[in-house]
């Protein structure tokens, strides 16, 4: 799982930094006085590469100094909404996959937003590859820390932590949906609901007996063309 933190907004001093861009409008006080201590790359990147800022399009600038490794602008386009965030968010781990560490530059935007963004990019990064066991290591993503660097961090964490357990739930059923059927069986399907207890969730397991009393008899018929 990625991991999302949020901190006080400074100016990044090397490794990896993505820095949105609203279409059509200026670079934030951050990103310009990166830009500045760059020398003027991402002006150039942004000239070269014709990058207007359009929703989730991107422009990397590699190695644009010797500390900085590489430095990916993040279209926000023009109307920035929540869903568009979380697209921004999907957009720089498609980019910086293969990075280990990000930093994101988000003067420009507000907590809450910022909190879209990181949630997009915690959604974007899934994967289920628990019996995956022929990719070669080059081709692994290797993303695993996003830090937002923002004014206000407090409410930025504080706009996170639901979008992060409602992205709990999303990767919950994203795993129980992608696992084969000789493994996760009915019975072991009621097992593992049986952890969500532990968040307050009412669960009710019927077994044979209950389903017959019921009158389940199709799920019933189903489930006998099979050992379990």
């Amino acid at each position: 799982m990625l991991e999302i933190a949020f901190a006080k907004l400074s100016a990044p001093k090397s490794g990896v930094v993505a820095v949105p861009v609203a279409e059509g409008a200026a670079l934030s006080a951050a990103a310009a006085a990166l830009d500045k201590a760059l020398g003027g790359a991402l002006t150039r990147a942004m000239a070269a590469a014709k990058f207007s800022g359009k929703k989730a399009s991107s422009a990397a600038i590699l190695a644009p100094s010797a500390a900085f490794k590489r430095v990916v602008l993040l279209g926000l386009g023009k109307e920035f909404l929540p869903r568009a965030a979380e697209e921004v968010g999907g957009a720089l781990v498609a980019a910086l996959a293969k990075e280990e560490e990000v930093l994101l530059l988000a003067d420009g935007l507000t907590p809450e937003l910022a909190a879209h963004v990181a949630v997009g990019a915690r959604l974007r990064s899934y994967r289920f590859d628990k019996y995956r066991t022929t990719e070669k290591e080059d081709e692994k993503p290797k993303l695993k820390s996003l830090k937002v660097l923002i004014k206000d961090a407090a409410a930025a964490t504080a706009a996170y932590a639901p979008l992060a357990a409602i992205a709990d739930g999303v990767e919950l059923t994203r795993n129980l949906v992608s696992e084969p059927a000789n493994v996760l069986y009915p019975e072991e399907f009621a097992e593992r609901t049986l952890e969500l207890k532990r968040l307050g969730v009412k669960v009710e397991i019927f077994d044979k007996k209950d389903m017959e009393k019921l009158g389940f008899g199709s799920l019933l018929c189903v489930g006998w063309g099979s050992a379990r």
